[in-house]
């Protein structure tokens, strides 16, 4: 019976752990959003949307492991906003807006860093830009500049888990950050 209650009292802290994680995670997409520029011309005065390959930095394009993570960011970023600039698009013909998502510094602590070295491996750090630019005149309309780090220490207490969603915050960030400033 104690085995039974046990249990039956651990699934229910996972389970309000996972709930306050979600809640957790949209409070930070949101102070970020907060944080960012704005656009000098709301979004909705286009009628086409398109997302350009993510510009990379030379330290990136230099080492195949952070070439494969800034990858896996820009299959993140595609994945969360694709849709929602389909959803966008029309046939008013009134301007295509070009996003170009531009990366500065990225640094994804490995999952075989995190097991063997923990917290000591360091921080894990993505700083990019959203820029936005008006097709046809080249214009830019903004460029929130997205950078968020995942704690050493959370790091390692995850095993790298905080490590690994540090590339779903910046695709949510961008996204919350488009959809905000649509109207």
């Amino acid at each position: 019976m104690k085995k039974i209650l046990f249990c039956l009292l651990l699934l229910l802290s996972v389970g309000g752990c996972a709930t306050s994680n979600g809640k957790h995670h949209a409070e930070i997409v949101d102070r970020e959003v907060s944080r960012l520029t704005l656009p000098t011309k709301p979004l909705s005065s286009y009628s086409n949307f398109q997302i350009n390959d993510m510009v990379l930095d030379n330290e990136t394009l230099q080492k195949e492991d952070k070439t494969k993570v800034a990858k896996d960011l820009e299959n993140k970023l595609q994945a969360r906003l694709l849709p929602l600039l389909k959803e966008w698009t029309n046939d008013k013909q009134t301007g295509t807006l070009v996003i170009i998502p531009q990366l500065h510094k990225l640094h994804v602590v490995s999952a075989g860093a995190r097991f063997w070295i923990g917290a000591m491996a360091g921080e894990s750090r993505i700083d990019m830009d959203l820029k936005i630019v008006d097709a046809q005149s080249g214009k830019e309309i903004a460029s929130p500049r997205i950078m968020t780090t995942a704690s050493a220490m959370g790091g390692g207490w995850s095993v790298g888990a905080t490590d690994k969603n540090l590339l779903k915050y910046i695709a949510d960030i961008a996204y919350q950050y488009l959809k905000n400033n649509y109207n």
